[in-house]
């Protein structure tokens, strides 16, 4: 009896130590699970409204300024971001964001500017819902470089762009050499049909649309867009390579008109 004591005993302790240990691997790797690859509603600044970052290494941070407080008129921070620790976030041309506290609803962090080393900004903030995550949906929220528009070579003219989608409904298009304030801006997107091989697209911030596209090409490496007969080919810019050769020649001649890609 007493050894069948000892062994029940033993038993016991083993379960336990068990149990703390797989405890302890699941805090670990929630922990790990969070990211800042999300949509950031600032909730303590009236000069900040969002923070946003990709998993291509893009961030894009809508400010309002002091003149424009009043006139509800947007700024937008646009640029690339490096992690170098758990904690600390290099954003470029804008400065140093160290993170106090994340979680999966939630962000606390401090950013000391490039331009402005010496002064403290403190950013509380709460993540922006999100669509559900499936594949066109993974697939799409990227940074894409344009590289053709219905056949013609736009690297290096007026229309050369980049543009980013984001899992909240968010899509952001910056043009290397924009021509008037119309060319790129923050706008709206989300999917039409259930197959997710379409999607609507507003540039003001009410719910009525401004377009729907087609997507008629969706892989890791290339996204094809057809709107109206238009046809834009883009690919990842984290794959894209300049060319030293390339013929293009840049002029004041817009080939792109309105629609997803111009107000």
């Amino acid at each position: 009896m007493k050894k069948i004591s000892q062994i029940l005993l033993t038993l016991f302790t083993l379960i336990l130590i068990t149990g703390c240990d797989s405890d302890n691997n699941n805090d670990e790797e929630t922990s790990e699970d969070v990211s800042i690859n999300s949509k950031w509603i600032v909730s303590n600044s009236s000069e900040y409204e969002s923070f946003e970052f990709n998993e291509s290494g893009n961030y894009i941070i809508v400010k309002n300024t002091e003149e424009e407080r009043t006139t509800d008129t947007e700024t937008i921070l646009f640029g690339t971001y490096n992690l170098i620790d758990a904690s600390t976030v290099i954003l470029s041309d804008f400065g140093t964001l160290l993170i106090s506290d994340i979680d999966e609803d939630s962000i606390n962090f401090s950013i000391a500017l490039t331009n402005n080393p010496e002064s403290e900004i403190e950013i509380k903030a709460y993540k922006n819902a999100e669509f559900e995550n499936s594949t066109n949906t993974d697939l799409l929220c990227r940074t894409w470089q344009m590289e053709t528009f219905n056949g013609e070579n736009v690297i290096g003219t007026v229309d050369d762009l980049t543009v980013i989608f984001s899992r909240a409904g968010t899509y952001f298009v910056t043009y290397t050499s924009p021509l008037s304030e119309n060319e790129g801006g923050l706008a709206k997107w989300y999917w039409s049909n259930n197959k997710q091989t379409e999607l609507y697209y507003s540039w003001d911030k009410g719910e009525d649309s401004d377009g729907i596209v087609k997507i008629t090409e969706l892989t890791p490496t290339s996204l094809i867009i057809d709107e109206d007969g238009d046809i834009s080919v883009l690919t990842p810019k984290s794959t894209y390579r300049t060319t030293t050769d390339n013929t293009s020649n840049a002029t004041d001649k817009d080939i792109i008109k309105t629609g997803l890609f111009k107000k």
